[in-house]
């Protein structure tokens, strides 16, 4: 019969599987790995992280979960400082929150993240290294769109809404909550607490546009320099406390179009460290940025791209009372740790022109590129010529090859105050094979060389030493197979060795791994999500402690160092395994997730310690099983 009252139909859309042949549209960079928000969302281990995944990808080092450096990118063979990080155009100062527990941006806010290990276009200059990319997605919402989300470290949110016709925004926040929800311990008098946020005011689509942004990241923490729990109750009680910040903000605007984009921002970073008795630190940087990206393909057989980046800083470094407890505090306080009191600033200009053709003559694609270059931190020019070739030899198989010259500076904290040091410089090439089968599966094989002139290490109780040389190789082999929202699989298995040579004698190298690979595999069945991920690696190279002196004045043990990156961590090695199950309900779901984590015990050991007067060593021991539990509802 009839009624009065509104009567409210809900309409549910059920969609068919997509088979999605995906290729990566031909670039002027030799070797390229992408990563996307569903990849990031169902991968075991990562809490959901699209950056935690790019050390999943080939050609990263295996890294030991919960150690100190498992934020460290070392991308075929380089340094963690040899590589950089941008979102949106825009370079970040730092990854990863304490010891790599998630990204200082949320996978919500990502549309892809590709991974440059080596031999990349002109596009990109000072960096020897890598290059990780990561871009926002630019689509705008319809109606409004957002998430809340919780796991064991972390609980946050995002939105997304049309705010009219033309205008919209996105809007994400997460915080960790151990400070709040956990105990405080002699360890950490002050739990680890970091927190990060994504405000972006968009006009257009993905096709054209203007944005405004404004990011930032936190962290901040108080820990024990030792690990007491191989100490006595006197060490323990002499055991000096770290108190240490890091953060940074980030404004600004940029104008895309579907042939490029124009980036303005302004970048604040700023860390202070206090160790008890023994030092404290504070370094303040702002950095103005502006970037251009364009490119044409003007006829069927040639096509461009050429643009800037241009980078002006004003660095200012105070080191006060630093004494030599450089392996206790290095990794995040690396003032303190060289023992060198410093105070002062450096303004600096950094400049970069590029330009790059593609020659194309049917299945051929011949790629020259420059990148020119200057740096007003000892009036440097850099001139980086770079060459790449693609060839179709059959309707499935494309073979390539890539190099040239790749050069760069120390980043500016390195450098106040302190004697200038060398640009270092690589010459690189690499070349493979890329073959899909039915347009499904893909497989590619890959090799690399570099060869470093100036390499410069950063011991942990001392400024930075420059090596005569440098020597990286390693070979790759790469599948992938992929049905979008349904099922995805990737795995790799590569060998490669990176040495130095340091004062006539051959070192290892610190991304030195002989050894590594694994496995990412993602399916869908209904409305479960069931995952795997795999890892091995080799043991990556440290530098011991060969003795130490007595320092009456102090009533303190000085450490003596022993030869650079002569020992090794043990081997690696990792399994996450992860079902999902989601609930759907009128205009929202619910995802729930249960992960268990599993590393062997030989693989456990996470990073040396020794006792307070250095004449033994033993091992921080991580856990070997732990589950973890995830929710997200999305409306």
């Amino acid at each position: 019969s009839p009624s009065d009252k509104p009567i409210r139909i809900w309409l549910v859309e059920v969609e068919g599987y997509e088979i999605i042949v995906e290729g990566l549209r031909p670039t002027s960079h030799a070797a390229r790995h992408q990563v996307d928000a569903e990849q990031a969302l169902e991968t075991p281990g990562n809490h959901e992280d699209a950056v935690r995944l790019v050390q999943s990808l080939p050609g990263a080092a295996v890294q030991r979960e919960y150690s100190p450096g498992a934020g460290d990118l070392m991308i075929r063979g380089s340094s963690p400082g040899d590589s950089r990080y941008y979102l949106d155009g825009v370079e970040i100062p730092y990854l990863y929150h304490f010891n790599q527990y998630a990204s200082v941006f949320p996978a919500s806010q990502l549309d892809t993240l590709e991974l440059y290990p080596s031999t990349f276009g002109a596009k990109y200059g000072d960096s020897v290294g890598a290059i990780v990319e990561a871009e926002s997605p630019l689509d705008p919402p319809e109606s409004v769109h957002g998430s809340v989300s919780a796991s064991f470290v972390m609980a946050g949110g995002d939105l997304r809404a049309p705010v009219n016709d033309d205008w919209w925004f996105s809007v994400a926040s997460r915080r960790s909550y151990f400070d709040i929800a956990g105990e405080r311990s002699e360890q950490y008098p002050r739990w680890p607490r970091f927190n990060d946020f994504v405000l972006r005011v968009e006009r257009g689509d993905a096709d054209h546009g203007i944005g405004f942004f404004a990011w930032g990241a936190g962290d901040q923490y108080d820990r024990a320099a030792g690990e007491l729990d191989v100490l006595d109750a006197w060490e323990t009680s002499t055991t000096p406390t770290l108190a240490y910040q890091n953060n940074f903000k980030i404004f600004g605007g940029r104008h895309h179009w579907n042939r490029g984009r124009l980036v303005v921002a302004a970048v604040q970073h700023q860390r202070t460290n206090a160790l008890t008795g023994s030092g404290t630190e504070a370094l303040h940087d702002w950095t103005l940025t502006s970037r251009l990206d364009a490119e044409d393909h003007p006829v069927e057989t040639f096509a461009w791209e050429a643009g800037y980046e241009a980078r002006l800083s004003d660095t200012h470094l105070v080191v006060q009372d630093a004494e030599n407890v450089g392996i206790l505090v290095a990794e995040e306080a690396p003032g303190i740790a060289r023992g060198l009191a410093v105070d002062d600033s450096l303004k600096r200009a950094r400049i970069g022109v590029y330009g790059t053709g593609h020659l194309i003559a049917g299945d051929f694609r011949l790629i020259p590129g420059i990148r020119l270059g200057y740096d007003s931190a000892g009036n440097h020019l850099l001139t980086e010529p770079r060459a790449g070739i693609r060839y179709r030899a059959a309707d499935q198989t494309v073979v390539k090859v890539g190099g040239g010259l790749y050069q760069q500076r120390p980043e500016s904290e390195q450098i106040v105050g302190l004697e200038d040091l060398p640009t270092t410089s690589s010459w690189q090439m690499t070349g493979g094979v890329e073959q899909s089968i039915a347009n499904r599966w893909e497989l590619g094989l890959d090799g690399y060389r570099k060869w470093l002139l100036n390499p410069i290490l950063f011991p942990v109780d001392g400024p930075g030493i420059v090596a005569d040389s440098g020597d990286t190789y390693g070979v790759e082999l790469v599948t992938r197979y992929r049905l979008r929202e349904l099922f995805f699989l990737w795995g790799w298995i590569a060998h490669s060795r990176s040495t130095l040579m340091l004062d006539g004698e051959r070192i290892s190298a610190d991304g030195d791994q002989p050894f590594n690979g694994g496995v990412v595999m993602s399916w869908d069945v209904g409305r479960w999500n069931l995952g795997i991920r795999y890892r091995y690696g080799s043991g990556l190279p440290f530098t011991p402690v060969s003795g130490s002196l007595y320092d009456g004045a102090r009533d303190a043990w000085i450490p003596i160092t022993g030869i650079e990156n002569s020992d090794r961590l043990p081997a690696y090695q990792k399994l996450d395994l992860r079902v999902a199950h989601t609930w759907t309900f009128r205009g929202w779901s619910l995802s729930t997730s249960l992960e268990v984590w599993y590393v062997p015990k030989p693989s456990a050991q996470l990073f040396p310690v020794w006792s307070y007067d250095w004449s033994e060593q033993g091992w921080v021991v991580g856990p070997t099983i732990l589950p973890l539990m995830g929710a997200r509802a999305k409306f």
